[in-house]
């Protein structure tokens, strides 16, 4: 399994990252994952509804319900057994920086508040 993110976010990281989410409307979240082709949303322990003062009608509505912040990708053997495979894994990794960036933001801000 490929993985970059942030498992089990602090308290303070998950509030500030729905706000983030909340006001922009998805848009910029969203963007980070479409960047990120290849990779999906970790909704294994996602809360089962939409955190209290959040509309739960919200087109974006499913990325607040995450309290882990990851993307995983499984890939095959042949993804794994290929002459190439660190080449392939930097540039998997490289298309999730976006998304990884948008999560340190958040997690340094948690810091300086």
């Amino acid at each position: 399994m490929l993985a970059v993110g942030d498992y089990q976010c602090e308290p303070a990281v998950l509030k500030i990252l729905r706000e983030d989410i909340d006001l922009d409307e998805g848009k910029e979240f969203g963007e980070t994952l479409r960047q990120a082709e290849g990779f999906t949303l970790d909704y294994d322990q996602a809360l089962k509804r939409v955190p209290r003062g959040f509309d739960p009608q919200a087109p974006w509505a499913d990325y607040l319900r995450l309290k882990n912040f990851c993307l995983t990708k499984e890939p095959g053997l042949e993804y794994m057994h290929a002459p190439a495979l660190l080449d392939r894994a930097v540039a998997d990794f490289k298309r999730c920086k976006p998304f990884l960036d948008y999560i340190n933001r958040a997690i340094a801000y948690s810091r300086h508040q």
